[in-house]
């Protein structure tokens, strides 16, 4: 990358220079329903690390005690500001939205944040490039072996 090339990207307004802007989603399923969540939510998942503003989308199960709850985290951190707006303007994201809206104990909550650690955002590279490909092998775990058909509490 040119110094003229890197200049153009500081000053940009379509990139957060100070860190990663960073949406963490708390979500509880009713009991019974999580596995059908997990399908919903893993496809959301691959499409979502395909969009250009989104650095990592990591979907996280709660576990206790070694039994995962009904409880679920999206954290999902994005190149620029506009990132979390872009994204739930998507045809995934909607279609989400309306297949687990009514699998939850109660509505989601969101908190947001942005990244101290590391910056200059300029050391990311968007999920694209990280994980290039359609994005369908990035969880398989949590279907071989890991959430699926798992006995939780």
């Amino acid at each position: 990358i040119s110094d003229s090339q890197l200049d153009d990207i500081i000053h940009s307004k379509e990139i957060a220079v100070g860190g990663l802007q960073a949406v963490v989603v708390n979500i509880e399923v009713i009991r019974g329903r999580e596995e059908e969540f997990i399908a919903y939510t893993l496809q959301n998942c691959q499409q979502s690390i395909k969009e250009s503003g989104i650095h990592r989308f990591d979907f996280m199960r709660e576990q206790i005690n070694g039994c995962f709850t009904n409880r679920f985290k999206l954290v999902e951190m994005y190149n620029n500001p506009a990132g979390p707006q872009k994204h739930k303007q998507t045809p995934h994201y909607t279609a989400w939205a309306s297949q687990v809206g009514g699998l939850m104990q109660k509505p989601r909550e969101s908190e947001w944040f942005q990244s101290a650690f590391p910056s200059p955002l300029l050391l990311h590279k968007p999920s694209q490039e990280v994980y290039p490909g359609t994005g369908a092998g990035v969880h398989r775990s949590f279907l071989g072996g890991g959430w699926a058909g798992h006995k939780g509490l």
